[in-house]
């Protein structure tokens, strides 16, 4: 009787400790990462950050290119395209882990199919349920750039998973040097998350973790100076970031906290740039379905300027309005 009562009081003594690890190891499981792909050098990019992701999840990956236009009468040639494609997709997709000197391979489905790509991209999340898009975006002139290239937007707004969107040049697709960019909200502390995860998995020991804000222009009517509105501002941010990084701290992980003024967007790519950091991690907003829908000015502004690959992480609210409006689809 007496080692029945001893066995049962351990489990007591060892929750908070259980309580506590369970706050800093919070783990981001991915078991499906999808490429949706154009097959040009712009997939690519997008292709092999896919790859990367999957090796360091143990997922697997589906690479997935769509074939629109295609006459019906045509058949015969359809087949033989998507036996062409599904040939060099799987090429491509085995020498960029060549490339990346994995040690094992990633098991890799290449899917070929008829239909608007951002269409089948979101019914093929849907149907597969998949955990990570990864997708390329053009950027070739001004207007490319404003609209991002309709596939990567329309998928990066509809997605109801998170959304990686590479840009055409990318120097490194190691994720060793991460940004994440903060706000203080709960989307934000879930891309920081992502981004700690992230961290351990590619064997990084730090993270810049960045707080940009601009000065309203109503402090003059509010009869402040622009530096008392700018330290009064400022002070409210370091709160907001000391705060998170309070609650998100983890032995094996270093923060390097920035606070800067400035246009926010402008101001986030601007900080990993001079960083040189390799993925820049932003928790985007989304409360209702009208609200996801909308993914933030702030997020696609990063993510139409910036050089560098952007992780747009979506929120569990996010998700929900979302999978209500692929419902329709």
């Amino acid at each position: 009787m007496a080692k029945s009562t001893r066995k049962v009081s351990k489990p007591k003594a060892s929750k908070p400790a259980a309580k506590a690890k369970s706050a800093a190891s919070k783990q981001v499981r991915l078991k499906t990462v999808l490429c949706s792909t154009d097959l040009t050098a712009c997939g690519q990019q997008a292709l092999a950050i896919a790859a990367e992701l999957a090796q360091a999840h143990d997922a697997k990956l589906l690479v997935a290119h769509f074939v629109q236009g295609v006459d019906e009468r045509y058949d015969f040639l359809a087949g033989d395209l998507a036996r062409r494609l599904a040939k060099e997709a799987k090429e491509k997709v085995q020498a960029e882990l060549a490339h990346l000197h994995k040690a094992r391979a990633v098991p890799v489905e290449v899917i070929i199919k008829k239909g608007q790509p951002a269409t089948e991209t979101l019914k093929l999340i849907k149907a597969r349920k998949v955990d990570l898009v990864c997708i390329g975006s053009h950027g070739r002139g001004l207007i490319d750039r404003l609209i991002l290239g309709s596939v990567a937007e329309q998928v990066l707004r509809l997605s109801p998973v998170s959304v990686l969107v590479a840009p055409p040049t990318v120097a490194s697709h190691d994720m060793i040097h991460l940004l994440c960019a903060v706000d203080g909200s709960t989307c934000a502390t879930t891309g920081l998350e992502w981004a700690i995860d992230l961290a351990r998995r590619e064997e990084s020991k730090d993270i810049t973790v960045v707080n940009a804000y601009e000065v309203p222009v109503g402090y003059l009517e509010a009869g402040m100076s622009y530096e008392s509105a700018r330290d009064k501002i400022r002070a409210i941010h370091q709160q907001d970031l000391d705060k998170t990084l309070k609650k998100a701290a983890v032995p094996d992980i270093r923060f390097d906290p920035v606070i800067e003024e400035g246009p926010v967007a402008e101001t986030i790519i601007k900080v990993a740039k001079d960083r040189k950091r390799d993925l820049i991690i932003i928790g985007t907003h989304g409360r209702s379905r009208l609200a996801a829908f909308f993914i933030g000015g702030v997020a696609l502004q990063i993510v139409r300027d910036s050089p560098l690959p952007v992780l747009c992480v979506k929120s569990e609210e996010h998700k929900i309005g979302l999978l209500g409006l692929l419902g329709s689809l």
